[in-house]
């Protein structure tokens, strides 16, 4: 299996209103995105997929978040990073279907901090 990743960043609010401390008001992050795909063999050309096409992937999606309400955008009360990341890795995968089915993504990681990160993993079934 080949992997390749692209990582990016936006700024976004959100509430966690289940939250029992400070997460539970208004607040933001500069979050970090990673998103990971997968093919077994190289395309003709040699690649899992072409850099410029998983980056514009990725940023299609990213934009629509960057600078905007997360409770709104993944319309849930409490939209942690758990949640952010599987809702990226299902929108990436929708396109990456799309573009080349021999692409899959792998995994997404998103980070609220430097220090704490969570990965979306693609179930080991879909291989």
């Amino acid at each position: 299996m080949y992997v390749a990743c692209y990582s990016t960043w936006f700024v976004a609010a959100h509430v966690l209103e289940s939250h029992q401390g400070p997460c539970s008001k208004p607040h933001g992050h500069n979050y970090r995105v990673r998103v990971c795909v997968y093919r077994h063999d190289l395309s003709n050309v040699g690649m899992v997929i072409d850099y410029y096409t998983l980056k514009a992937v990725v940023d299609d999606i990213v934009s629509k978040l960057d600078h905007a309400n997360l409770n709104d955008i993944l319309g849930c009360k409490d939209p942690t990073s758990e949640r952010l990341a599987a809702y990226i890795f299902s929108k990436v995968k929708d396109k990456l279907a799309s573009i080349d089915n021999n692409v899959h993504v792998r995994f997404v990681e998103v980070c609220e901090t430097p220090d704490f990160c969570v990965m979306y993993i693609s179930d080991q079934n879909t291989y």
